[in-house]
Formats: structure tokens, sequence, C-alpha cells
């Protein structure tokens, strides 16, 4: 659930995820001349600790993910992204706010109560909403048009992850995400890859092979 928003997909904050799996929230960092962070990074060029978790769930097993992976440039990294966020943080207060109350009011809320039409209405609103706006627009049009084909193509709601170009859209089940990975890859639209998952609730796994 992270890629709903991105305020670091780091490394860090990866191990909550590869260990436990799930939805989580975590609580950020604290900034300014004695906090953890004094300048607008990510996270992978920062040396902050794990922020804490506030909020960890299980989803849905039933609840599909389909992911789509166009044909696209790489998205920002390293140098590149220090730059964006130098460039563009902070977000105004406004938007800020917005983000809290969409998280906190609406996607939470829909993860408790398995409200998958208002888990939808969350992502899709996010997607204009501060740095994630920010990510989109960078992309450009391309991609911008792709999401609303995605949309058209009968996904409920879609996503970028982090700056791109991966693109991912939940379904109610199994039947719902084969119609909509089958419609996007009718679009003809050059794809590295378009393929149905679902949420992990459980972490990492290690399998030991014999011989």
């Amino acid at each position: 659930m992270r890629c709903i928003h991105r305020k670091g997909w780091h490394f860090r904050y990866r191990n909550n995820i590869f260990f436990h799996g799930g939805a989580i929230l975590d609580g950020g960092h604290t900034f300014g001349k004695n906090g953890e962070k004094n300048t607008f990074l990510p996270s992978s060029a920062s040396r902050a600790g794990p922020a804490p978790v506030l909020y960890h769930r299980s989803m849905p097993r039933e609840w599909q993910v389909v992911l789509a992976i166009p044909e696209l440039h790489k998205g920002a990294h390293d140098q590149q992204e220090v730059n964006i966020f130098q460039e563009y943080c902070p977000v105004s207060i406004k938007d800020v706010r917005t983000l809290c109350h969409l998280l906190l009011m609406v996607i939470l809320p829909a993860i408790e109560t398995r409200s998958f039409s208002s888990l939808c209405e969350g992502i899709n609103r996010i997607q204009s909403t501060g740095f994630k706006k920010v990510e989109i627009d960078i992309r450009g049009d391309s991609i911008k048009t792709l999401m609303e084909q995605l949309k058209d193509a009968g996904a409920p709601c879609v996503g970028m992850s982090s700056f791109g170009p991966t693109l991912y859209a939940l379904a109610r089940n199994n039947q719902q995400a084969e119609e909509i990975r089958d419609n996007v890859l009718g679009l003809g639209y050059p794809m590295r890859e378009c393929i149905i998952t679902r949420f992990n609730n459980h972490g990492a796994e290690v399998k030991l092979l014999d011989g």
C-alpha cells in the first residue's frame, strides 16, 4: 500500500513491508534543526531511521491488483530524485491536510470496513494531491493518458507507483482483474508486462529447495 502515496519508498520502510506485508501507514520523521531530518530528501538518500508504524492491517484476499508496466523510461532515481525533492518540497499545508483527510477518513476506514469502493475513491483522489501529483506531472501526458485508458478499460481506481512508470489498478475479484488485464492488453499500448497479483499479508517467505 505504500505505493498509494510517496513520502519515501526506502529500504527501512520496506523492512516493515518485507517482513509483515499488508497495509502500513507510518508516522514520518521529525523535521528541523534537531529533528531526524533537516532537509527535504528522498529516504533513499537520508540516514534517518525507520519511521514509527501507526497502522498495520491485512488486506482482503479476494481483492486483486493489476500491475501494468508500460514501455516508458524508468522513473526518477538517484541524484535526479534528490533534485526533484529539493525543488518541489515542502508541499503546501493545504495538500498535507487533504492527504491526511484522505488517509485517515477515507482509506483506512475503507480497509477496516472492507469497503472496496471507498478505498478506490481515496486512491483516485490521491493521484491529484501533493507530491503524488508532482510525480505524475513529471511523467507527462503519456502516463496521464494511460491512466485514463486503464479506467476506460474497467479499472475502478488507478494509481502510479512512486515515479512510475508502473501503474496499478484494484479489482474486487479475480474475474474483474482478468477483464481489466485483457482490456489493457487490448489497448495496443506497448507493455513490458501486465500481470495480476494480490496483497501479501504475511511478508516474505524463504523456501529451501532439496538438492
